[in-house]
C-alpha cells in the first residue's frame, strides 16, 4: 500500500484497457500520482474506488432523504402500500 492509499482492494480484481484518454487528464492524474507517491496505475485505481464509494453514498443520502419525504405518510396495516394505493390517494387530493 502507498502513502495517502487508505482503500485496500476487495479481493477479485479484473484489468481495464482504456484508450484515447486525453492528454490533460491523463496529466493530471500523473502529477496527481506523483504527488501522492503513488504509480499512475494506483493513483487510477484509488480515484476508482473513490468514485465508486462517493456513488454509494449520495444513493445512501438520496434513500435517506426519500425516507424523510415519506416518514409522514399514512401506511396500511401490513405496513406496505401498493401502487394502487398512492394512485387512488393522488386522485384525491
Amino acid at each position: 500500500m502507498h502513502k495517502g492509499d487508505h482503500s485496500a482492494p476487495s479481493g477479485k480484481t479484473s484489468s481495464v484497457l482504456l484508450r484515447d484518454v486525453d492528454r490533460s487528464v491523463l496529466d493530471v492524474f500523473r502529477a496527481r500520482a506523483e504527488r501522492n507517491g503513488r504509480s499512475l496505475q494506483a493513483e487510477l485505481q484509488v480515484s476508482l474506488r473513490r468514485e465508486a464509494r462517493r456513488n454509494f453514498d449520495e444513493a445512501l443520502l438520496v434513500s435517506g432523504l426519500w425516507q424523510q419525504a415519506l416518514a409522514g405518510r399514512k401506511k396500511l396495516a401490513g405496513g406496505t402500500r401498493s401502487a394502487k394505493d398512492f394512485i387512488a390517494e393522488d386522485r384525491r387530493r
